[in-house]
């Protein structure tokens, strides 16, 4: 009998049994890793709950929105840094704080460091969401005007997917900027889980 033919007591299957293996434990490796991020993620959000909600009614945002944004800019993590800078949960960048500052009349803007603090960056940010809102309202596509300009700025958005009336609807489709369209795609969407899985209530 050739010598290559003989099987080795001890490994069942050969090599496509140890591949098939080694497969199944990274797949669950993987699985276990992605449901403790998830619990981390869940976790920082619950802790963030009071100051997203105090920020939604001071500012008139859907508190699922918020939200929603908040999920997308950081995964609720508070200490996020941008690649272009952005800063912290909302990933607030200068061009929204120097608004919120000149509109709120307030003397000198925040510091880098006090942007990273959970309150204060929830707090402009939620007060720059309305306001890239208040520049659609009455649109029927408000809530996508609004998100996109949040990601892209008011004059991409007034310039480039204004519709020619306000009734007009606007397709996410129209979002000429593969990364604006995904950006309100994934918040859209979150928003809609936030405001499926909202607990009912109480009376």
């Amino acid at each position: 009998m050739p010598r290559h033919s003989r099987s080795r007591k001890g490994f069942p299957g050969g090599k496509t049994f140890w591949l098939s293996l080694g497969i199944f434990c990274c797949l669950g490796m993987l699985l276990t890793l992605w449901k403790f991020q998830q619990s981390r993620e869940v976790q920082r959000q619950v802790n963030l709950e009071p100051i997203m909600i105090q920020a939604a009614q001071r500012n008139e945002v859907p508190l699922a929105l918020l939200k929603a944004v908040i999920w997308k800019e950081s995964r609720f993590k508070p200490d996020s840094r941008g690649s272009h800078g952005e800063i912290g949960l909302m990933q607030l960048m200068p061009i929204a704080v120097e608004q919120w500052r000149k509109d709120n009349k307030v003397a000198q803007a925040p510091s880098e460091k006090e942007l990273f603090n959970p309150e204060v960056n929830v707090a402009i940010g939620a007060w720059y969401l309305a306001w890239c809102g208040r520049h659609w309202r009455g649109y029927r596509s408000q809530e996508l005007l609004q998100v996109s300009e949040y990601n892209a700025g008011y004059r991409r958005v007034s310039r480039q997917w204004k519709p020619a009336r306000p009734q007009d609807d606007v397709p996410l489709s129209a979002l000429t900027i593969k990364s604006t369209r995904r950006y309100t795609q994934a918040v859209l969407e979150r928003r809609a889980h936030y405001e499926q899985t909202a607990p009912s209530p109480q009376h």
